[in-house]
């Protein structure tokens, strides 16, 4: 494996989404159907793909298990499952040099954009600066409009610890998620949280809830990991009960907002935001983006025709990126 780049991308991090996705979707080993997984069936939508015969392919899965928003490098032989009838390594850096995978035999996907916020200054004069003061005002508003209808609470592992019941209702609302997006799993269920929670990750671990102001019910959350090593934040997931939402709120936004001024108190500066709505994002302040490409070896041949088709069909997520850094 190449050195870790991120905290997501270290050797015990990654082991423990494995552990994460093998309990939520109830098997032993990495084999999954790529139907089950949520970013895939995502990533299909996007580029106007449905109903593939990969989908119901037994999958063997390696060095990345969507958790982590980018994946390593390998730099060794890669083991096979013969069990399998296709390997996948999913959400490399487009950046990252995988000619070993392409002797392999590997096809590559354009698959996702993921997000950053570099803050170079203070952050609300560069927000003003690149958004214009006009959106600027605009995030501004219905961020105090946010805070005035639907507080926010800030927990770390000591809260979350001393109540269970934090966790339980982060995984809760993102159920809600789960059933707007028609997922058949919801990735961030209270048993996978508890296995983060009790992993070597718990001291990174941060959860915001917002609640009713009227009637304390919990309407979003959202969980994101702090690393201290690094000095940089990762937004993993968010949730929001959104028939509990008034009209006229943009939790979305003024969460965003409340996680760049958590970070830029704190003297961090570089907040991931995952993968997917990369336009939203770079609305709301996002200034770096990075090309992720799943890799897709065929050990079942009679596949090869049809992840060119899904290739020839991803070449809009690498001129949607090429758009981005105009």
């Amino acid at each position: 494996m190449s050195l870790p780049q991120t905290l997501l991308e270290e050797e015990q991090s990654l082991e423990i989404f494995k552990e994460m996705l093998l309990s939520t979707l109830n098997i032993k080993e990495p084999i999954v159907q790529l139907k089950d997984i949520p970013q895939w069936v995502g990533f299909l939508k996007s580029v106007g793909v449905k109903n593939t015969p990969l989908d119901d392919c037994s999958t063997f899965l390696s060095n990345g298990y969507f958790y982590n928003f980018s994946s390593r490098t390998p730099i060794n032989k890669l083991d096979i499952n013969h069990e399998a009838e296709i390997h996948f390594i999913p959400t490399l850096r487009d950046e990252c040099n995988a000619s070993i995978l392409e002797t392999q035999g590997f096809i590559k996907i354009p698959s996702y954009i993921e997000s950053c916020l570099e803050i170079v200054d203070s952050l609300d004069f560069q927000l003003k600066h690149s958004l214009g003061n006009k959106r600027y005002k605009d995030i501004k508003r219905l961020t105090n409009k946010g805070r005035k209808c639907y507080p926010i609470i800030f927990y770390d592992w000591q809260d979350i610890q001393g109540n269970n019941c934090l966790l339980n209702a982060f995984a809760k609302l993102h159920e809600y998620n789960s059933f707007k997006y028609n997922h058949n799993y919801n990735l961030y269920n209270y048993d996978a949280l508890k296995k983060l929670f009790e992993s070597h990750l718990k001291k990174n671990i941060f959860i915001g809830l917002r609640y009713d102001k009227e009637n304390s019910r919990y309407v979003q959350g959202f969980i994101f990991l702090v690393g201290q090593k690094y000095s940089d934040i990762y937004l993993l997931a968010q949730g929001s009960n959104i028939d509990m939402i008034q009209n006229g709120n943009n939790l979305y936004v003024a969460m965003l907002y409340e996680l760049f001024n958590f970070a830029y108190s704190r003297k961090i500066f570089s907040i991931y935001l995952g993968r997917g709505s990369e336009l939203n994002k770079r609305k709301i302040g996002a200034n770096k983006f990075f090309l992720l490409n799943n890799w897709i070896k065929p050990i079942n041949k009679n596949l090869i025709f049809s992840i060119h088709k899904i290739q020839l069909c991803s070449k809009r997520i690498k001129e949607n990126f090429n758009a981005l850094k105009i």
